[in-house]
C-alpha cells in the first residue's frame, strides 16, 4: 500500500510535510469544505434553521459548502432519499445528525437515532450522506466515505467490512477499522481524520 501511495505522490515524506501534489489532490479542498461550513454555517445556526422548521433550507445550505466548485465529491444523488426533500422530514433526520454530534462518537448507540430518524420517513441511510453530514458537524470524530473505495481497502487487507446499506454495526465496524488504519499511520504524524 505505501509503495502504491508512494508513487501517486512521490514527493509525500509524513503528513507534517506531506508534498503538494497530496495537499492539492487529496487535502485542501476537504479543509474548505469543513472551513466553508464552520464559518458560513455551523451547527448552531443549523440547529435555528433546523429547531425553526427550515429542514430543507438547512440542508441545502449544508450541501453548498459540500459540493463547492473545487471539491472532489461527487454530486450526491442519495441526499434526497436519505434526507428527504421536505421541511417536515429534513428537520426531523438533520435534528438527530445535530444530537449525534454534540458528542463524541461511542459506538452504534450514536447513530441509531439517526437511521431511525430516516426509515421512520420512509427514507434510506446511505453511506455518503450519512458520513459527509457528521463530518462536517464534528471533524474530530468522522470522515467522509466513499463506501467502496473503504471496501476494497478493507478486503484487500484482509479485514473485509460488511455490503450493503448504513446500519449502526456496519457503521461501528467501519469506525473500528479506520481507526486501527490511523493507528497504523501514527509514525507519519496523521492530524486529524483528513489526513
Amino acid at each position: 500500500l505505501w509503495a502504491r501511495f508512494r508513487k501517486e505522490f512521490p514527493d509525500f515524506t509524513d503528513f507534517a510535510a506531506p508534498g503538494q501534489s497530496f495537499v492539492k489532490n487529496e487535502v485542501a479542498f476537504k479543509r474548505n469544505i469543513v472551513k466553508h461550513y464552520q464559518e458560513e454555517v455551523g451547527n448552531v445556526q443549523l440547529r435555528q434553521w433546523v429547531e425553526s422548521g427550515q429542514g430543507t433550507k438547512a440542508l441545502n445550505e449544508v450541501r453548498k459548502r459540500i459540493q463547492t466548485s473545487d471539491s472532489r465529491f461527487v454530486t450526491f444523488h442519495n441526499w434526497n432519499s436519505s434526507v428527504g426533500d421536505k421541511d417536515q422530514a429534513t428537520t426531523v433526520i438533520l435534528q438527530s445528525f445535530l444530537d449525534a454530534a454534540e458528542t463524541p462518537y461511542a459506538g452504534p448507540s450514536t447513530i441509531q437515532p439517526i437511521l431511525k430518524a430516516t426509515q421512520d420517513h420512509g427514507l434510506t441511510p446511505s453511506w455518503d450522506t450519512l458520513t459527509s453530514l457528521l463530518w462536517v458537524m464534528r471533524p474530530s470524530d468522522y470522515f467522509p466515505v466513499k463506501i467502496n473505495t473503504w471496501r476494497q481497502l478493507a478486503k484487500e487487507v484482509g479485514h473485509p467490512l460488511p455490503e450493503g446499506s448504513p446500519t449502526a454495526e456496519k457503521f461501528d465496524q467501519l469506525m473500528q477499522f479506520a481507526r486501527v488504519l490511523r493507528n497504523a499511520l501514527l509514525p507519519q504524524q496523521p492530524a486529524d481524520w483528513i489526513d
